[in-house]
C-alpha cells in the first residue's frame, strides 16, 4: 500500500497537468505544470517515463494547444526529445510564433534526425525562422551543412547572409573557410565586422581542430582584404603557427 498510493497520486497529477498544459496559456499559473518538469527530470532515469512524456508533449505540439503552451511543449522536449519528436518540432519552424523554441529544441537534441532536420528545413524557410536555423547549424558545427550555408551567403535578406557567415565561422571546418575566403574577395564594406568575425573563429577553430596550414591561409586572406584595424591584432592573438 505504501508503495502503490504515492505511484497512484503521482499519476494522477501528472494526468492534471497535461489537462493543465492543454488549456495553459499566457497569464496561466506556471507551478500547475510542475509535475510535468518533475516527470521530464526523472525521465533521464527512466526509459519507459521518458517514452510516455515525450509521447504527451508531442501530442501537445500537434494539438489546438495556445502557442504558450507549445513552446513549454518544445522547452521540455529540449531536454528529453528523441528522434520520435522531431517531425513535429520540424513542422513549427516556419511558425514565427514557434520557430526559435522549436529551433532550440532541435538543436540541443543529441540525435542525428534533429541536425538532419534543421539542415533539410533550409530551403523551405525566410526571415527570423531561417536565420534561427542557421545559427542553430553553426552552433551544432554540422559540416554537412557547410554547401548550404554558402549558398545562403548570396541571399538578398542581409539578416540571412550575415548568419550564414556566421555559422560558416562557427562549423570552422577547411571547406567553410574556402567559403569565407571566397567571400572575401567580394564582400562590400557593410559586411567587414561580420566578415572578420566569421574568419577570425574559423581560424581559431581549424588551428584548435590540427588545421594550423588552413587557418594561417584565412588568417592571411583576412590580412591581405584590409578590414578593420583591430583584425591584425587579433591574428597575432591567435599565435598561430
Amino acid at each position: 500500500m505504501s508503495t502503490s498510493t504515492p505511484t497512484r497520486v503521482a499519476v494522477a497529477a501528472l494526468q492534471q497537468a497535461f489537462d493543465t498544459l492543454a488549456r495553459y496559456n499566457r497569464g496561466s499559473g506556471r507551478d500547475t505544470l510542475k509535475p510535468i518538469d518533475d516527470a521530464a527530470m526523472a525521465a533521464a532515469a527512466d526509459a519507459g517515463l521518458r517514452a510516455d512524456i515525450q509521447a504527451r508533449l508531442v501530442a501537445t505540439l500537434r494539438s489546438p494547444a495556445s502557442a504558450v503552451a507549445k513552446e513549454y511543449a518544445c522547452g521540455r522536449l529540449a531536454l528529453i526529445g528523441g528522434p520520435e519528436a522531431v517531425p513535429a518540432l520540424a513542422d513549427l519552424l516556419p511558425n514565427t510564433d514557434l520557430a526559435h523554441p522549436a529551433t532550440d529544441a532541435l538543436q540541443r537534441m543529441t540525435c542525428d534526425e534533429a541536425v538532419r532536420a534543421l539542415r533539410e528545413n533550409l530551403p523551405k524557410l525566410a526571415g527570423l525562422p531561417l536565420t534561427g536555423v542557421i545559427t542553430a547549424l553553426g552552433a551544432r558545427r554540422d559540416l554537412a551543412s557547410v554547401g548550404a550555408l554558402t549558398a545562403l551567403l548570396s541571399n538578398t535578406d542581409a539578416a540571412v547572409a550575415s548568419a550564414a557567415a556566421a555559422a560558416l565561422g562557427e562549423i570552422g571546418s577547411p571547406a567553410a573557410a574556402t567559403a569565407l575566403r571566397e567571400l572575401l574577395t567580394k564582400a562590400p564594406p557593410a559586411w567587414n565586422g561580420v566578415l572578420a568575425d566569421a574568419c577570425l573563429l574559423c581560424a581559431r577553430r581549424l588551428d584548435a581542430s590540427g588545421n594550423p596550414a588552413e587557418a594561417r591561409a584565412i588568417a592571411d586572406a583576412l590580412l591581405s582584404a584590409g578590414l578593420a584595424s583591430y583584425v591584425r591584432d587579433a591574428i597575432k592573438g591567435l599565435d598561430l603557427q
